[in-house]
């Protein structure tokens, strides 16, 4: 047998076997099960399946001649056919198989982390960017504490553009300045429910925060789906307060 390279029949979608008996077809001409599978050194019996398995592709055809099947290859020159028909298949599920990639992609959600008066500027600006409402549990009103000037700023900012906010907190919070900010709504949970790590919702995502004094840390995640959970138990929640 002529040696050939294999490696194009792999990509055109046979195996080693089917491979072996299209070769061998092709250098016999016509055969019986018999002749091929000898000329191939396969079995007989699975020379049966692995014939209809080349029908079935397109990469070969029979004739009955005394009750006996004979094979025979497809030209070559009809093969580059087969490839055509593979990138028709491919190109009618491409928009398919592109939107699943697309929704594999916004799945994962994508985390950042920021540190101090800087990374606090970065997220709090991200809020207004991408908010058109603030909600959050555990306000915790450190705004002031680490950029005093700054934070009022944002705040004139943020009304300015209408940005309306809704915070669950503790009573000793609630008398700081978040409940005479303009736009902003106030519910006051438990005592024993506040603690020093707010979260908020925003957009498509979730902001983190654990203020110190002066010193601040923000976890932003981007996914939609956490962000719309978050929100759902959030107004679920302030119903009930």
């Amino acid at each position: 047998m002529i040696n050939v390279n294999r490696e194009v029949f792999f990509q055109l979608g046979l195996d080693a076997k089917e491979t072996s008996l299209y070769l061998a077809l092709l250098e016999e001409g016509q055969a019986s099960v018999s002749r091929v599978a000898s000329i191939a050194n396969i079995g007989r019996s699975s020379a049966y399946s692995i014939l209809a398995r080349l029908v079935a592709k397109g990469f070969a055809g029979f004739v009955v001649e005394n009750d006996v099947r004979k094979y025979s290859a497809t030209d070559p020159e009809k093969l580059f056919d087969v490839m055509e028909e593979k990138k028709a298949r491919l190109a009618a599920v491409m928009p398919s198989l592109k939107e699943l990639k697309k929704a594999k992609r916004e799945e994962v959600p994508r985390v950042t982390v920021y540190n101090g008066v800087d990374g606090f500027k970065t997220v709090f600006s991200d809020l207004l960017r991408h908010g058109k409402e603030i909600v959050g549990f555990n306000y915790t009103a450190a705004g002031p504490a680490i950029s005093k000037v700054w934070y009022e700023n944002w705040q004139k900012s943020r009304v300015r553009k209408k940005i309306k906010r809704r915070y669950m907190m503790s009573r000793e919070v609630a008398r700081m300045e978040a409940t005479k900010a303009p736009l902003t709504e106030v519910k006051i949970v438990s005592e024993h429910l506040a603690n020093p790590v707010s979260t908020n919702i925003y957009g498509d995502r979730i902001l983190i925060s654990a203020p110190g004094k002066k010193t601040y840390t923000g976890i932003v995640i981007e996914s939609k789906a956490m962000a719309d959970s978050y929100r759902e138990f959030f107004n679920a929640l302030w119903k009930k307060l």
